[in-house]
């Protein structure tokens, strides 16, 4: 696979290739188990005023600390990596919302699913090594559903970093993990940016 430069990553997303917002009305929210972590400790920007860059530091900020917060890091899974990424979160999320132009409500839906997915299977624990295909699927799933375009599964492969055949394999375990509801409700979305103020 090519290896992409993260720099370019970075000059593309701050040219605003990615920034599109959907805008929904406000409303209160409970919190729930990844959202726990998006307390007083993280960035404050409201969901609305913050950039895509902004949005994805706090995405990062928040699976690091789940990542900490988990005593438990020889979790086995399918979506283990066989080494340590060499990435921060951060960058792995700047280089699949660029390369799939994600918008900050997918990339808000992705989080959600996330979460929908650790509260449907409380046997996973979210890890350093299984991080970065839990974000990758999520995101893809989130880009399907609420994207008009969106890319491949064979171009999500190659972004997010496995064989198309694994990222198959991960989307159907998500997928039915899920339920298949992929479905978020405007009232979820909303708790959800109004935890962003925390």
């Amino acid at each position: 696979m090519k290896s992409f430069d993260n720099q370019a990553y970075r000059t593309r997303l701050n040219k605003g290739k990615t920034s599109k917002v959907e805008d929904l009305e406000t409303s209160q929210g409970a919190q729930t188990a990844l959202m726990t972590f998006a307390d007083n400790k993280g960035p404050k920007k409201v969901y609305d005023d913050c950039s895509l860059n902004d949005l994805l530091e706090i995405v990062a900020n928040i699976i690091e600390r789940v990542i900490n917060e988990n005593s438990v890091q020889n979790h086995v899974s399918i979506y283990n990596a066989s080494k340590t990424p060499k990435m921060t979160i951060l960058d792995y999320l700047i280089r699949i919302v660029t390369y799939s132009q994600a918008t900050k409500s997918t990339v808000l839906c992705t989080l959600i699913l996330l979460d929908r997915f650790f509260e449907n299977n409380n046997e996973e624990i979210l890890t350093l090594l299984n991080s970065f295909k839990f974000l990758g699927t999520s995101l893809l799933l989130a880009s399907k559903f609420n994207e008009d375009v969106t890319l491949s599964n064979e171009d999500f492969a190659k972004v997010i970093g496995v064989q198309l055949s694994e990222l198959n394999n991960l989307e159907n375990n998500f997928i039915h993990t899920l339920n298949f509801d992929l479905m978020i409700s405007t009232e979820t979305f909303h708790d959800y940016q109004e935890l962003m103020r925390k």
